[in-house]
């Protein structure tokens, strides 16, 4: 979680909000609500994240 919090710039409470229906593997893409300005993006998950999640 520590990578992908580096790789895809999230915040400590965008971090912690995570949940896992948020991580779609099978999709390869991370949604993620920023909370700063309300917005939902989406970000893909790389090979190498995808790996260590799944570790």
């Amino acid at each position: 979680m520590l990578l992908m919090c580096f790789i895809h710039g999230l915040r400590t409470t965008e971090l912690r909000s995570l949940r896992l229906q948020d991580v779609d593997l099978a999709g390869n893409r991370l949604n993620v609500s920023r909370l700063k300005n309300g917005f939902s993006v989406q970000h893909p998950i790389q090979p190498h994240e995808k790996a260590a999640i799944l570790a």
